[in-house]
């Protein structure tokens, strides 16, 4: 029994010193899409956020302030524009999502910070739009965004 509790006391010390001791460094932030942009740096050598790092997760809360499905015949796939009433960049994302989300729709993104180089030009990226097979961006997964 006490070598038990023992023993459990310990993996407790352990997950604790690890935490706090910076080995677990995920962070979560949650931005509005003007906040996104207006964290976003584009230097000569590299491109990143200057408030997050690789392992960050983002979630972006905003309100869908226009929302456009584009279809490319060349291609063959379909990808959806969506701007916010917060103003920042628009969000690409794969999929005609015109069905599911409407002008109004308060939406949650959930994004999660990687650290590309290519060509010697390093960049953070979102996972979720990042073709880590072909080392290029693509248009947002469609599961990253839900309804709030």
């Amino acid at each position: 029994m006490i070598r038990e509790k023992i023993g459990k006391l310990f993996v407790v010390a352990v997950v604790v010193f690890i935490i706090s001791s910076g080995c677990v460094k995920e962070e979560k932030k949650i931005w509005t899409a003007k906040e996104v942009k207006d964290d976003w740096v584009m230097g000569e050598n590299a491109s990143y956020f200057k408030s997050l790092d690789s392992g960050d997760i983002l979630i972006v809360e905003d309100v869908i302030e226009n929302i456009t499905p584009r279809y490319n015949p060349i291609a063959n796939y379909s990808v959806t524009y969506i701007n916010f009433k917060s103003g920042g960049y628009p969000f690409t994302f794969e999929g005609n999502l015109s069905q599911d989300f409407k002008v109004g729709d308060k939406v949650i993104i959930t994004l999660h910070i990687i650290e590309v180089e290519k060509n010697g030009y390093k960049m953070e990226s979102f996972a979720e739009s990042w073709d880590a097979e072909n080392e290029k961006p693509k248009p947002i997964d469609r599961d990253a965004i839900k309804h709030a």
